[in-house]
């Protein structure tokens, strides 16, 4: 939390009320079953900063359309790999 706290300072400091984004994998779990996040303590925080996930609004947005239920997949010799990364 200490940096997550540290980047969103940073970040408001050196933006000067310009946008931000942050492109990070925070850990937050995603239940496939359910169109809500599992957030982390990591993802809270950057919400309650005012912060968006760009795939929940998307998805929001797209509600009448099919959307994906991963970000992330990769092709392994022992598999695929789906998940969806925050």
């Amino acid at each position: 939390m200490q940096q997550a706290s540290e980047l969103v300072t940073a970040l408001t400091d050196f933006a000067r009320g310009d946008e931000q984004i942050i492109l990070a994998d925070v850990n937050s779990n995603f239940d496939q079953s359910s169109s809500d996040l599992a957030a982390s303590n990591v993802y809270s925080y950057f919400t309650s900063c005012g912060y968006r996930c760009a795939y929940q609004t998307m998805a929001a947005k797209a509600a009448a359309q099919r959307y994906s239920h991963y970000t992330t997949w990769a092709g392994w010799a022992s598999g695929d790999f789906m998940s969806c990364c925050d």
